[in-house]
Parts: structure tokens; sequence; C-alpha cells
């Protein structure tokens, strides 16, 4: 239970501050987050439930499913340009910043696991 409480406290904190945190405290939270992966200190879907912003793909460890064109046209290119189980590096879209791995995908659809950091706009 001590876990639940301390899971949702993150991400409501998270949240909250993603409504205050300016670009420039966005990219230097996702850019730590990327060093903590590159270093393997945490793993993807651990990174993704702790850190992302993505509300939906958090609570699945950072998976969810992609239709192309329903982003905008860096996310799909940065998407659909990477090989399976590839890694992006940070990039921005106009959700927020972005790291991304390919797990599976066809010509419209793609299988990702994502973490996202916002900020306001």
């Amino acid at each position: 239970m001590k876990e639940i409480l301390t899971s949702l406290l993150i991400f409501t904190t998270s949240f909250l501050y993603s409504q205050t945190r300016t670009e420039k405290e966005a990219n230097v939270l996702i850019n730590e987050i990327h060093d903590k992966l590159l270093r393997r200190e945490i793993g993807f879907m651990a990174a993704a439930s702790e850190y992302s912003e993505d509300e939906e793909s958090a609570k699945n460890g950072g998976h969810c499913e992609i239709i192309k064109g329903t982003h905008d046209k860096k996310f799909d290119k940065i998407i659909f340009g990477l090989d399976v189980k590839q890694s992006s590096r940070v990039f921005k879209s106009k959700e927020g910043y972005n790291i991304i791995v390919l797990l599976e995908k066809t010509k419209t659809k793609a299988k990702i696991m994502r973490i996202l950091i916002k900020y306001k706009h």
C-alpha cells in the first residue's frame, strides 16, 4: 500500500509540476532520465512508469500504439525512421520532450515504449 501511495504522490506531483515547468526545466529532466537509461541505472519500463507524463502509456510501462498521422510530422518521422528495438535520442514534439523505443512497426502503425516530459506552453 505504501508503494502505491508513493507512486501516486510522485505521479501527482509530476503532473502538477508539468503545468508550471519551463521548457528548459523539461529539457534538463528528460536528459537526466536519458542519462540514467544510458548508464543502466534504471530500465525503460521503470523510467516510463515513474517519470512519463503520458498518462495512458505510463500505466503500462510506457507501452502504447501509434497510428501514423495522429501526431506531428516530426514525431512520425522519428518513430517510423527507427529500426525495431532502436531507441531515439531525446526529441521535442508538440506535446513535450520524448524518448522512444520502437518495438514493432508496419507502414501505418507502431508499437513503442515512450517517456514524455511536458512543459508549460
